[in-house]
């Protein structure tokens, strides 16, 4: 089985869901991944959704009272039933034992058709693999929470952000390496060639919109290729085209810059040579510094 061939370097790919907060098995290499400030904004959007004490996902606030994530971290796969809405909580800016703000899960909004075989949906539904929940309270009044970006998707080798939660380290969000875009479609998936670790999935992919951070869209899926011995690994996200209608448009809350770009010189060598640049720029000289010591390529 696999997903209709609408991207030219897709063929022969293996798609294995990042069970991240539900599977309990296997650890994360290690990454070029840097830590966040996750009290403070932007970062507090993020937090953990939490399934009746036994697993969790990343998740993301884009609104008062709504959180992003995959549809997949809201299903109880042991059982193989939705998690009820009693049994679904989301912790706000999460760090070491500590969080924002936190809140119970009121209702879930999903796509109804999604199909799962055994852990993973169909791969012909992963574009459907995108949740919402709706929160009890709105503590995004208190934690911040992320826009959603309402522009043309980035074309290949445009460079994003992706940040979460991973299962090796469930205490602390981090943030990766710059992102490069693969192939991006507004009716399938997006592809970047950031691998995210266990923990990861319903984490949001995002995008410098001059002094604020948006959501393009949320993690699912890591993507195994194979040329010859070799083995790629990268990622796929549902785009924010998938669950936008509903999202309420809203003005985005203040947050300050100074903590997204303290974060992404976390992962430089030499941050005090960059502390003079704002964060469209940090990141084009932190993936510039990434290239030259890595391999990594599409």
């Amino acid at each position: 089985m696999a997903i209709p061939l609408k991207h030219r370097w897709r063929t022969g790919i293996v798609l294995l869901l990042a069970m991240a907060g539900l599977c309990a098995s296997g650890t994360a290499g290690a990454l070029e991944r840097g830590p966040l400030e996750a009290t403070e904004r932007p970062w507090s959007a993020l937090g953990r959704v939490n399934a009746a004490g036994t697993s969790y996902c990343s998740g993301t606030l884009v609104g008062p009272a709504l959180v992003l994530t995959a549809a997949h971290c809201v299903f109880d796969f042991r059982n193989h039933r939705w998690w009820p809405v009693d049994d679904i909580s989301f912790v706000a800016g999460y760090l070491r034992g500590k969080w924002v703000a936190t809140a119970r899960a009121k209702r879930v909004i999903r796509n109804q058709s999604i199909l799962f075989v055994d852990r993973h949906p169909i791969l012909s539904a992963v574009p459907e693999d995108w949740a919402l929940i709706e929160l009890d309270a709105p503590i995004g009044n208190v934690a911040g929470w992320l826009p959603l970006s309402h522009a043309p998707l980035p074309p290949p080798g445009d460079l994003t952000l992706q940040a979460g939660y991973r299962r090796d380290r469930p205490y602390a969000p981090e943030l990766s390496p710059p992102c490069r875009i693969l192939e991006s479609s507004p009716d399938d998936l997006i592809f970047h060639d950031c691998v995210v670790p266990e923990g990861g999935s319903g984490s949001p992919l995002l995008v410098v919109d001059g002094s604020v951070l948006r959501v393009i869209g949320v993690h699912s899926a890591q993507v195994h290729r194979t040329r010859g011995e070799n083995v790629q690994v990268f990622s796929a996200v549902v785009p924010v085209t998938a669950f936008a209608g509903e999202v309420p448009e809203m003005p985005s809350p203040s947050a300050s810059t100074e903590a997204a770009r303290r974060a992404l010189l976390t992962l430089v060598r030499n941050g005090s040579a960059l502390s003079r640049l704002n964060i469209q720029q940090t990141m084009q000289r932190i993936y510039a510094l990434r290239g030259e010591v890595s391999q990594k390529s599409p």
